[in-house]
C-alpha cells in the first residue's frame, strides 16, 4: 500500500475502500464459482481492480485515470501478480509428482552388531 500511496494517485480514503473492495470482493467472487484456472485468477483481479477504482472514482470524485492505474495496481498486489505470471508463462511444473505418497513402507529399525559397534541392516 505503501507503493501505491507514494505514487500519488488517489487519496487514502478512496485508495482504503479501492483495496477493500478489490480484496475481499474478489476473494468473495472466486469462492462462489470461477471458470477460470487458477494461473489467470491475478491477471482477472487486475480487471477487477480497474472497474472497482472507476466506481471509487466516481464516487469520490477523483481523477478516472489515476483511479484506474490504482485500481490495476491493487488488483494486481493483492492477488499475487508474481505468481499468475509465473503460472501462466510456464514456471510450475505441473508433471511433477506430488510429496505425499500414498504406498506406505515398513521401517525397520537397524540391527546393532555390539562386537563391532556398528549398524548393520
Amino acid at each position: 500500500m505503501e507503493i501505491i500511496k507514494s505514487l500519488n494517485l488517489m487519496d487514502n480514503a478512496g485508495l482504503t475502500v479501492l483495496i477493500l473492495i478489490c480484496s475481499m470482493g474478489f476473494t468473495a467472487l472466486t469462492k462462489v464459482a470461477t471458470p477460470l484456472e487458477d494461473k489467470y485468477l491475478p491477471f482477472a483481479s487486475m480487471i477487477f481492480g480497474i472497474i472497482a477504482g472507476i466506481l471509487v472514482a466516481l464516487i469520490f470524485h477523483e481523477d478516472i485515470g489515476r483511479a484506474t492505474i490504482a485500481g490495476l495496481l491493487v488488483g494486481g498486489f493483492t492477488s499475487g501478480l508474481y505468481a499468475g505470471v509465473k503460472g501462466s508463462l510456464g514456471g510450475y511444473d505441473s508433471s511433477a509428482k506430488s510429496t505425499i505418497s500414498d504406498d506406505l513402507t515398513e521401517v525397520k529399525t537397524p540391527k546393532y552388531n555390539q562386537e563391532n559397534n556398528t549398524r548393520r541392516n
